[in-house]
């Protein structure tokens, strides 16, 4: 069973949507000592956010989603003598409804399952991966030893790959006006999670770590090695790791015939083929004031322009006036409350272009 150290030690990767938390988090989780979540639990979005808004056996079954958590079978797999003391703990975080206890059952039931691939008496840590920003302040009070890995991408890239995902599950995506409406979602999101990125690592600097996928996929073992320094204090041989890398399986959502093995750099680029010079201007309008601060040197647009004027082509004017409300509400928030981490963002990097 995980001890009640590693339990203490959280390592939370969080980044945007199609920005490469995926393959960031398999790669952290290659480590011997970190014991990571199969996949997602969407804890702080799925519990800790409807807690107060359903039944307490319904948030149970709300808490068990996660394929991995299997309560049942580690409990079974324990002697007689040790399965109360497992129930009461389960039984005592549901009672108290404490955000640590809650979220430590999914790292200590996954340990004690038979199927579990690492040694639990060696684990020192315990990570998850998540795509949105909910609970993460709350995540830093309740666990004080927690780490944070603010994973960063180019807005046009991760911006044009959500705009994709956002038309697949849409009928009419074809449409100039709904294909608009997704970019202009996709760039709100995206700069509304990188301020709450700078805003958090401003409140907590000691605590958290920015990554850049592009300097992933650039130099994949250097920059996760330089992520176990920060978290476990230990890296692992750069060649073991290339080894392991090699061996990922790599598929792509926008184009399932391009499958292989290793890390792609060619997602890279992509965006420049996926957005027109319209659609990189609109994206480059409303998030080069957040991307500056994190590094990424987009080009100002020539000149300002209303809200409601970039948003012109938006499908309907109720859309249009509260996207344009939000983007206000963006620009608003960019000059009064996010630091500029320019600086202290990727520092031995060169902007990326």
């Amino acid at each position: 069973m995980i001890s009640d150290e590693a339990l203490e030690r959280l390592v939370y990767l969080v980044g945007c949507p199609r920005s490469g938390t995926t393959v960031m988090a398999k790669s952290f989780f290659l480590h011997e000592d970190v014991l990571g979540c199969p996949s997602m639990t969407r804890f702080t979005n799925h519990v800790w956010r409807n807690r107060r808004r359903v039944d307490r056996r319904l948030l149970r079954q709300i808490f068990k989603m996660p394929a991995f958590y299997r309560e049942r079978r580690a409990i079974n797999s324990l002697d007689r003598s040790e399965r109360p003391m497992i129930e009461r703990r389960i039984h005592d975080a549901f009672a108290t409804m404490d955000l640590k206890q809650l979220y430590q059952l999914y790292p200590l039931i996954h340990s004690l399952d038979p199927e579990c691939e690492k040694d639990p008496s060696r684990v020192t840590a315990w990570a998850d991966k998540g795509n949105d920003v909910n609970g993460l302040f709350g995540l830093a009070r309740a666990f004080p030893q927690a780490r944070f890995i603010l994973i960063i991408r180019d807005p046009r890239a991760t911006c044009a790959s959500m705009q994709g995902q956002i038309e697949k599950r849409r009928a009419e995506a074809r449409l100039t006006a709904k294909r608009h409406e997704a970019l202009v979602a996709s760039c709100l999101h995206w700069r509304h999670m990188m301020q709450t990125f700078l805003r958090f690592a401003a409140r907590y600097p000691e605590r958290s770590m920015f990554i850049r996928y592009e300097d992933f996929v650039a130099d994949a073992a250097g920059t996760i090695n330089s992520m176990f320094r920060f978290t476990v204090g230990r890296p692992m041989p750069e060649a073991e790791l290339n080894n392991r890398f090699s061996l990922f399986e790599r598929k792509t959502k926008h184009d399932p015939s391009a499958r292989g093995q290793g890390i792609d750099g060619r997602p890279l680029e992509r965006w420049k083929r996926m957005l027109t010079p319209d659609e990189i201007a609109l994206v480059t309008r409303i998030t080069h004031r957040t991307a500056r601060k994190l590094g990424y040197s987009l080009d100002r647009p020539a000149r300002s322009m209303p809200s409601l004027a970039v948003l012109g082509s938006a499908a309907g004017w109720r859309k249009r006036l509260t996207q344009a409300g939000k983007l206000a509400y963006l620009e608003a928030r960019e000059s009064l409350l996010v630091p500029d981490c320019s600086r202290t963002v990727a520092p031995a990097h060169r902007p990326i272009r």
